[in-house]
């Protein structure tokens, strides 16, 4: 009988999970990115990422052990928003795949809204100019 899950492939199991990113708001203009999921086989390749992302972009940052948001393992918490750089660093550089991510936190919501808001915009006045034109012939 083969077990539910298999330990010897415990690190390719994590390598489809979701990558949580959270920015979260820590006064009026200062925020923390939070990433939860993001999984390395050894504690060393952990760290190895932590300095390049401190170095690349001139952060602090750490491994922290947050009840609130992952109970059961850790997460990396860097000072700033770097929600999107980091992500596009995870994916060139440590191939991860881009439907794995999720991202979180109002700044998310608001830049995804005033997209939104730009492309219903631009068909409204498409839609108004070719009435227009049709009207004069």
């Amino acid at each position: 009988m083969t077990d539910f899950f298999d330990t010897n492939n415990e690190i390719e199991n994590n390598l489809n999970l979701d990558i949580h990113i959270f920015v979260q708001q820590r006064g009026t203009k200062k925020s923390d990115t939070i990433i939860k999921g993001l999984f390395f086989p050894t504690k060393d390749e952990s760290k190895l990422f932590l300095s390049t992302i401190k170095k690349k972009f001139g952060v602090n940052g750490s491994i922290k052990k947050m009840e609130d948001i992952d109970p059961v393992n850790d997460v990396f918490q860097f000072t700033g928003d770097h929600g999107i750089k980091i992500k596009d660093v995870l994916i060139k550089d440590y191939s991860k795949k881009e439907e794995n991510f999720k991202l979180h936190g109002n700044k998310w919501f608001f830049f995804n809204i005033k997209i939104f808001y730009n492309i219903f915009n631009k068909i409204c006045i498409n839609i108004y100019n070719i009435s227009f034109f049709l009207k004069i012939f």
